[in-house]
């Protein structure tokens, strides 16, 4: 997924894997999410044996990360392939600036050096380390001292900036005798100047008498000859009469070598774009005009190189004729992006075909008819693309619910007028006259002056995904009425101890702390500022076990009663603890029974234990209880006997009323008999 740079980082991850992984991670945290957050579902089950509407909605997901990573993948790629021309674009210029004749030298809009080439240092008897640290004070006093009239020269530069002149063109006379013609040029990014080219070529030895023609003929070698187009003269023999120095650097070829070859150009044309050259060069002698005509020409080392030729005829003052002139260009560089445009349709194609939705292009204006860019509509519709008419904004808008229409045109409108990206939702009525529910997501586009041209956009049915939907809300309504219909309270706290839910019987335990929402637990439900010291909660989370206590509720005037809270860990599949269900029974009544009870035992002990007559408590036909007197009678402690049966304590009955004793006894346990009744048997000691 990951690609190591030759610098040994880590460069962006290949989208199109990272799509398909969260394609599949979807798979596996899609039950997860229904089972711990939701608590529904079988885990195992759902993971390895989904029902239908589960594989189609994981599908549909996993798909839509897949189409996401294509798309971001093919945008990085085309981001590299231009970036590594550019570089070049920029290695080529630095050594175009390099090897020009003149000296070059190039400042900022504050004046500072950025660029010069050794020409320029030579011209002004610089050194680079006189030019280092790019301060122009340093260079232009340099370049002062050696001027007869420097403050002309100050007064010339001051106006060029005072008045943001574009472009100037002067003579400089040195005081060693040589004079300079001094170029500048302004350098501007939207209409705006944030650098000079400075130009400085010696023409020292040309002659006063001679000068003005050598000027003429040096603005026209500047026009001609530094054009970075590659420039021709044709004769009207077609044979070649001057040709500039760009044509050693598209070709390979010297001038001097252009000159020699024999049927100039052809031989430097690609042997299959001849005959297409052969054809214009006959017009071009018969005076008829050409423009950006692409071919292929063979560089001397090589390599193939396409350009565009441009040519027209030329004609003297008298109308004689004088040849044809034609101009070159390189066009490699919109070659490979038209290239990779073609690529990219393809590719842009391909998705449109295989997504699973309508991919269309609405043109604006005179209902014109609808661009449909895969064949979805009759699989989503029913109906083929040419029985849907043009309509005002969609060709589907005959077939959408006529109480959705204007929702949808409003919509599409308020895009258009202020330039966003729009979304909606609208039913149709397919061809076999159900109903079904699409979304739609697209953007205008506008040509340069702001006129909207057409709208982009692809439209899906998610019928399935709204009655999933419907299904997902009925489902989560009755859990919730399940949840807030148990009497006991039901509370769910994350790992911070925050509530995030409770049921209605927690609403009503802690309505002076409503809302419980979003508070700390030991805050609302026990009115403390810190966590309890006896926390069932925190023990869970340390355990990662259920745990219990009973703790005090608390109400607006303190402690009213008694809760049984039991907690249950939330465990992720890392086996990290991500909250706590807290279960709240409320024992205050059983508390208090257990008080009543705990009471009346100690009254009746007490009593018991001061009664000279002998007492038993017999259940299920077990002594629950025995006091002394009868211990006593019997040779037995009370503690001996509290715990035997009937049976065992039966030997000490006479035989002869061992059987009356019995079903008194009997009677007495199934309430046939008086509460109280009086018994007389005798006892073998």
């Amino acid at each position: 997924m990951f690609e190591k740079t030759k610098n040994g980082f880590f460069a962006a991850p290949n989208m199109i894997l990272v799509g398909i992984s969260l394609g599949l991670l979807f798979w596996l945290i899609d039950p997860c999410i229904d089972y711990f957050l939701l608590g529904r579902g079988k885990l195992p089950h759902d993971i390895f044996s989904p029902s239908s509407d589960e594989i189609w909605f994981r599908s549909f997901v996993s798909f839509i990360f897949i189409v996401f990573g294509f798309y971001v993948e093919s945008i990085s790629t085309r981001q590299k392939r231009a970036e590594k021309r550019l570089a070049q674009t920029v290695a080529m210029q630095k050594a175009a600036f390099e090897s020009a004749a003149d000296g070059l030298l190039v400042v900022d809009e504050n004046r500072n050096v950025v660029e010069y080439n050794q020409k320029f240092l030579n011209l002004w008897g610089l050194t680079a380390d006189e030019m280092k640290g790019g301060d122009p004070k340093v260079t232009v006093k340099k370049m002062l001292s050696l001027l007869k009239n420097p403050n002309a020269q100050k007064e010339r530069i001051k106006t060029l900036y005072d008045n943001k002149l574009t472009d100037t063109y002067d003579i400089l006379e040195l005081t060693d005798g040589r004079i300079f013609e001094q170029f500048s040029i302004a350098q501007k990014i939207d209409n705006e100047i944030i650098g000079r080219v400075w130009s400085y070529r010696d023409i020292t030895q040309k002659k006063l008498g001679e000068e003005a023609l050598r000027q003429n003929e040096k603005r026209f070698r500047a026009i001609a000859d530094y054009t970075y187009d590659w420039e021709n003269w044709v004769g009207p023999d077609n044979k070649l009469i001057w040709v500039n120095p760009a044509v050693e650097r598209i070709t390979g070829y010297s001038i001097r070598e252009c000159m020699e070859m024999p049927d100039y150009p052809l031989p430097l044309v690609h042997k299959d774009d001849r005959e297409l050259i052969k054809d214009a060069l006959s017009k071009a002698a018969q005076g008829v005009c050409g423009n950006d005509l692409p071919f292929r020409i063979r560089r001397k080392d090589g390599g193939v190189v396409w350009v565009a030729v441009s040519w027209q005829p030329i004609y003297d003052d008298h109308g004689q004729n004088l040849g044809h002139r034609s101009t070159v260009r390189d066009i490699s560089a919109r070659k490979k992006w038209e290239e990779a445009l073609a690529e990219s349709e393809k590719s842009y194609r391909t998705l449109a075909e295989n997504l699973p939705g309508i991919v269309y292009r609405q043109p604006l204006g005179n209902k014109a008819p609808t661009q449909f860019f895969n064949n979805m509509v009759r699989n989503l519709t029913g109906y083929q693309m040419s029985e849907l008419p043009s309509a005002e904004f969609c060709s589907l808008e005959s077939i959408i619910l006529e109480e959705d229409r204007e929702a949808v045109k409003e919509s599409l409108s308020g895009a258009v007028a202020n330039g966003f990206a729009f979304m909606h939702e609208y039913r149709i009525r397919h061809r076999d006259g159900r109903i079904r529910y699409f979304v739609e997501r697209g953007v205008p586009v506008y040509d340069a002056s702001g006129k909207p041209l057409h709208i982009d956009g692809v439209i899906f049915d998610m019928t399935d995904q709204k009655q999933a939907q419907t299904q997902i809300e009925d489902n989560e309504k009755f859990l919730n009425t399940i949840f807030n219909g148990i009497q006991d309270g039901i509370c769910v706290l994350d790992k911070n101890l925050n509530i995030i839910r409770v049921n209605s019987a927690m609403e009503r335990w802690y309505a002076h702390q409503m809302p419980l929402i979003g508070k700390k637990c030991f805050i609302s439900f026990q009115g403390r500022d810190r966590a309890c010291e006896i926390c069932p909660t925190i023990r869970a989370f340390e355990t990662l076990k259920p745990q219990m206590d009973e703790v005090p509720l608390t109400g607006p005037n303190g402690v009213e009663g008694w809760i049984e809270l039991h907690a249950f860990p939330l465990i992720d599949q890392s086996g990290e603890t991500i909250g706590v269900v807290e279960y709240v029974r409320n024992i205050t009544d059983r508390k208090k029974a257990e008080q009543s009870l705990r009471e009346s035992e100690e009254k009746f002990r007490v009593l018991s234990e001061q009664n000279m007559l002998g007492i038993m408590i017999i259940q299920d036909d077990i002594l629950k209880y025995v006091n002394n007197p009868v211990a006593q009678v019997l040779g037995k402690t009370p503690e001996t006997l509290t715990g035997s049966s009937v049976k065992e304590i039966m030997p000490f009955i006479h035989p002869e009323d061992r059987q009356f004793a019995q079903e008194q006894l009997a009677k007495k346990q199934r309430g046939e008999t008086d509460v109280v009744q009086h018994y007389k048997y005798r006892l073998v000691l």
